[in-house]
C-alpha cells in the first residue's frame, strides 16, 4: 500500500520533468524523488510493485555566499525559480505551490482553487533548497 494515491505521483512525476526539461545546469534531485528514480527498477523487478514515489519535488542547488548580483542572476537556482513560476507554480513561504484537483487531476487556478471543497484539492509542492545562504540574505 503506498502512502499516496497513484495519480499523485504520476502529477508529480509530470510536473518534475516540465520544470527540469529546459534547464541547462546542475540540479540536485533530493528527498523521495531521488529514491525514487534511484531504486524503482529493481525493487520493481524483486517486488512486483512501484516504489513508493513521492508527491513533492525537492531540488537542491548550490550557492556560493559570495556571487555578484550578476552571478545570482544567472545561476541555476535563479532559472530554476523563474521556471517554476512559468509553469504556473505560485510561490508559499519557503516553497511552490500547484493545485490539482483529486478527481479530475486538472490542474486548478487560484479562484478555482478558492471554489472546489479542500477534500478535492491535492497540493503539489516544490522545495528549493541551498547548500548555503548568500551574503543578501542575511
Amino acid at each position: 500500500m503506498s502512502l499516496y494515491q497513484d495519480y499523485e505521483v504520476q502529477v508529480s512525476q509530470s510536473q518534475l520533468s516540465k520544470v527540469l526539461s529546459e534547464l541547462g545546469g546542475p540540479v540536485c534531485l533530493l528527498g523521495g524523488w531521488a529514491v525514487y528514480l534511484t531504486v524503482n527498477e529493481n525493487f520493481r523487478a524483486s517486488e512486483g510493485r512501484n516504489f513508493m514515489g513521492s508527491r513533492d519535488i525537492d531540488l537542491g542547488f548550490h550557492m556560493d555566499p559570495s556571487w555578484t548580483d550578476m552571478e545570482l542572476r544567472d545561476s541555476v537556482f535563479a532559472r530554476t525559480i523563474a521556471r517554476i513560476e512559468q509553469v504556473g507554480f505560485r510561490p508559499l513561504s519557503f516553497r511552490f505551490v500547484k493545485r490539482f484537483h483529486t478527481e479530475t487531476r486538472r490542474e486548478l487556478s487560484e479562484e478555482e482553487a478558492k471554489r472546489v471543497n479542500q477534500s478535492f484539492i491535492f497540493d503539489m509542492y516544490i522545495d528549493p533548497i541551498v547548500d548555503a545562504i548568500h551574503t543578501r540574505a542575511r
